[in-house]
């Protein structure tokens, strides 16, 4: 899409899971960063998906979750959540009931909700918007999964 900003994830060796870093621009009309994993995955028995993370650097960013089932990979569709962690690992918890919008390129569209029984692809992001959301990330993530109840 024309824009320079970067992202990969990184897996640490000392137990302590893996970080998404990277740095957001803004030139040539950039303004994002993500990262995906293929997974094929049956959410049905659970409420809602977990990550145990934080950001080292104690900077207050905002984050995105992706889910992708089968559909949307097909029609290059979306749900993404917003978050944000603390310098300490904490447990972000995100319900299924909050991955209710459909988006393509950051637009809405109508398609029918996130089938849960054919979830294959998660993915994080960071975009542009607030001035402190421009520039380097880290986003460091012991680990991710699904969760029952509260």
């Amino acid at each position: 899409m024309g824009g320079v900003s970067d992202g990969w994830f990184v897996r640490r060796d000392d137990n302590s899971g893996a970080s998404f870093i990277g740095n957001v621009s803004l030139d040539y009309n950039g303004g994002f960063a993500s990262v995906r994993a293929y997974v094929e995955e049956s959410g049905d028995a659970f409420d809602g998906v977990y990550l145990d993370a934080k950001s080292p650097t104690g900077e207050e960013k905002t984050f995105l979750f992706i889910l992708k089932d089968e559909d949307c990979l097909r029609d290059q569709t979306n749900y993404k959540v917003s978050f944000k962690v603390g310098s300490d690992f904490g447990r972000v918890k995100i319900p299924f009931a909050a991955f209710c919008r459909a988006e393509r390129m950051g637009r809405v569209v109508l398609r029918e909700p996130l089938r849960l029984n054919r979830l294959r692809e998660f993915g994080l992001m960071i975009l542009k918007g607030e001035p402190q959301q421009v520039g380097p990330f880290e986003l460091q993530v012991k680990d991710i999964g699904f969760y029952r109840g509260d």
